[in-house]
Parts: C-alpha cells; structure tokens; sequence
C-alpha cells in the first residue's frame, strides 16, 4: 500500500533473498485500485533465468541492514548496474483485479506513488511442487511461520497447505 503522492521506493530486489524456498515460487500482484504507468511496479523482464546463487537480502530502507540475514547459497547482490543494462525494463498500468504473475528470481522495483489516490496491491504465493524448505538458520523477512518443516523437504504444513 502506498499513499497518495508516497515518495518511498522499494528498491530493486528478487523476493528470493527473502524466503526459506528453493524451487519455482511464483508471486501473484493483484491491483486493488488503479495504478498508473508512472507508479506501476517495475521488472527486469528474463533476469529470472539468470543462472547465479540467490542474493543476500537488502533491506528497503537502504540506511539499514538485516542484523542476520538468509545465508546459505547466497551472495552479495551483483553490481546491479550489469542487471540493469542485461535486462529490458517492464511496467503496466493496471486496474483492480488485474494481476501480475512472476517467479521469486524475478528482480523488481516500486517507483513513487504518483497518482492522487493510494495504491494498494495484494501478493499471493504460489508454491510448486519442486519447492523444497531451507532451514537456514537467518531470519527470514517476514518472519517464517511454518510449523514442523525439514530442511530440503516439501513445504507443506497448517501454514502452507496442499492444494491441487
């Protein structure tokens, strides 16, 4: 959610340095009131095929760091200048009710809210059944809220249930 004529950013980043998945995550933005080109959400179109480890988190306010991070087979964030001239930008304007669908690996960003009115968005994810949980033992953000999970084993429990 961001309010009308918010100048927060969040910064380019892939949801993958945030989440104890490995494995195809898919991420679902859901417009909730319209957004405009110019405060719609930005993508790197294909940086999903990338074929690199993960990337340490950074955190959305870039005058902070996480105090202890996801670490296993991750690494420093690439000097994303190389990303940004590999990699086309992409945006739509949206409507509510229109989505976006994207994998976890997807590097994304949000521009200002330009518009007069808020801009709300709801996020969905959708686990495959190659998704396997990471017990690394960081903080993830959000905090992971699983409950009895193996590391390397199928995410499945009360929190993340099976649906076919």
């Amino acid at each position: 959610m961001k309010a009308a004529g918010s100048r927060n950013i969040v910064p380019w980043h892939e949801d993958a340095m945030y989440l104890r998945m490995n494995g195809t995550v898919l991420n679902f933005w859901i417009a909730l009131d319209p957004v405009p080109i110019d405060s719609a959400v930005l993508f790197k179109r294909g940086s999903h095929h990338r074929d690199v480890p993960k990337s340490l988190a950074i955190h959305f306010d870039q005058s902070k760091a996480y105090a202890d991070p996801l670490t296993r087979d991750r690494v420093p964030l690439t000097d994303f200048e190389s990303i940004d001239q590999s990699f086309e930008t992409v945006r739509w304007a949206a409507e509510p009710g229109d989505a976006v669908v994207f994998t976890q690996r997807t590097f994304h960003a949000s521009p200002p809210n330009n518009a007069s009115h808020i801009r709300r968005a709801i996020g969905f994810l959708l686990l495959a059944d190659d998704v396997t949980f990471d017990a690394d033992p960081g903080t993830s953000d959000p905090p992971f809220r699983g409950e009895g999970l193996v590391d390397g084993g199928a995410p499945q429990c009360a929190s993340f249930p099976r649906i076919r």
